[in-house]
């Protein structure tokens, strides 16, 4: 429990939203092998897909050598996230693995992973003006829209770190992001003139 005061009345906190970030001290050096051997394994069809962004490529060898210190150093962060919510089971392992590759005006709609417990974000290349990825808070709807919300104009600005309905994160090379699977989260649509956008993902059960 958080507990903050505003005047005379405690304020507590007890259903937090929880995302571990991390940034990995050796991309710069080992980022350019990875990117290399994605580079020789992505789909170049990219074909329209009703169930699939056409940046989504599947990461079906992610043993591969130029991986082996992300993969250890991904999955140690994940341990430390599980060991903060104290869950019964302590190891969680990768069951799916995939990359996307996002060129100009590809996005990735909101959508949950289901059936898992974490999922992870992995940024390999991409820019900070870039697109956003965006977490909806699991609290539902407040129908009685005390903030005056409109639905083309989110007043985020009267809102604070209790309240706020969603968050974002910048693309920031060599950052994870871990999160609970359930969490509803989007990717905006990829900006022009800027380099490709890379991301590994996984799902861990």
């Amino acid at each position: 429990m958080i507990i903050t005061k505003q005047n005379n009345i405690e304020i507590h906190s007890w259903f937090p939203t929880l995302i571990g970030v991390g940034f990995y001290k050796n991309h710069q050096q080992e980022a350019p092998a990875i990117i290399e051997y994605l580079e020789k394994i992505k789909n170049n069809n990219r074909k329209p897909n009703p169930t699939r962004s056409p940046s989504f490529n599947y990461l079906n060898t992610p043993k591969h050598k130029s991986l082996t210190n992300l993969n250890k150093w991904i999955q140690d962060q994940v341990d430390d996230y599980v060991l903060f919510h104290n869950f019964k089971k302590k190891k969680y392992k990768p069951i799916e693995s995939w990359f996307h590759w996002y060129k100009e005006n590809d996005y990735n709609p909101d959508h949950v992973h289901l059936g898992r417990t974490i999922s992870i974000v992995y940024y390999l290349q991409g820019d900070m003006e870039d697109s956003r990825v965006i977490f909806k808070s699991p609290v539902p709807a407040d129908m009685k829209n005390p903030y005056g919300v409109q639905s083309y104009a989110k007043k985020e600005s009267d809102k604070n770190p209790y309240t706020h309905t969603d968050c974002y994160y910048k693309p920031v090379e060599g950052m994870l992001l871990i999160f609970r699977s359930y969490l509803q989260h989007r990717v905006e649509v990829k900006r022009k003139g800027l380099k490709d956008r890379i991301i590994i993902s996984w799902d861990l059960d």
